[in-house]
């Protein structure tokens, strides 16, 4: 048998409170800026005051493109960073960003600048929506360096030659890296580890040459670092069939 549930008492209680709001403005430029936001509110009949600031970058350009990005008062270390490793590595690169006080930052005169930044595809822009070169990661997961697809030696000698390209050893100071056993296939053993940071001139041929889609990102790039010189002939499909 099901017990009766009776409805709880409510007590209720109205105070009335003196709001002000506050809000601080400057031009950051090209339809940005960063603002500072003050709300005091006070108890009545004098009663306890409370203080909240807040502050953020904002654009007013109304309605932009799907994926756009937000706005930040960045450190200006952060561009070289990411242009010299690749997208965010750690809470260290995250921090320069200034997301909890950009407004604090802009008025303290210290060096900042402000970028456009876009988690959805990792890419990096300056505040008039110039394109900056973010460093790309490549192995056999990323570009497909692997011994099945290139001639690694030779190609490993070229990169060597190129200074926007940083090779990484593995654990016995190799270039030339073991494919996990887990991954491994027959003719796909090895492979290379490195990364691309090419310069802004660089970099805007690869955009460019990246248009088609996410999926010629990394066509794009070998083609442009002149890797496709050491790729191995692609099996005949009539040896297959």
């Amino acid at each position: 048998m099901s017990k009766k549930v009776t409805a709880p008492a409510i007590t209720t209680t109205v105070k009335r409170a003196i709001e002000e709001t506050t809000t601080e403005i400057i031009d950051l430029g090209h339809g940005v800026e960063v603002c500072r936001i003050t709300v005091v509110r006070q108890g009545p009949k004098g009663g306890n005051k409370t203080k909240n600031v807040s502050e953020l970058v904002r654009h007013t350009r109304g309605k932009v493109e799907k994926n756009f990005g937000a706005f930040y008062v960045a450190d200006p270390s952060l561009r070289q960073k990411l242009g010299r490793n690749g997208w965010f590595r750690d809470d260290k690169e995250y921090a320069l960003l200034h997301h909890d006080d950009p407004f604090t930052h802009v008025t303290s005169g210290k060096p900042y600048e402000v970028l456009r930044v876009n988690s959805y595809d990792h890419t990096l822009y300056t505040v008039d929506d110039k394109r900056l070169p973010v460093a790309m990661q490549f192995s056999y997961i990323d570009g497909g360096v692997d011994n099945g697809n290139f001639d690694l030696k030779k190609l490993v000698d070229y990169l060597q030659t190129r200074e926007d390209v940083t090779l990484r050893e593995d654990r016995s100071g190799r270039l030339i890296h073991n494919i996990p056993y887990y991954n491994r296939e027959s003719g796909r053993t090895t492979h290379l580890e490195f990364t691309w940071h090419p310069d802004v001139r660089t970099y805007q041929r690869y955009v460019k040459a990246s248009e088609s889609g996410s999926w010629a990102r990394y066509t794009a790039a070998h083609t442009i670092m002149g890797n496709d010189k050491f790729r191995r002939p692609a099996p005949d499909d009539d040896e297959n069939q």
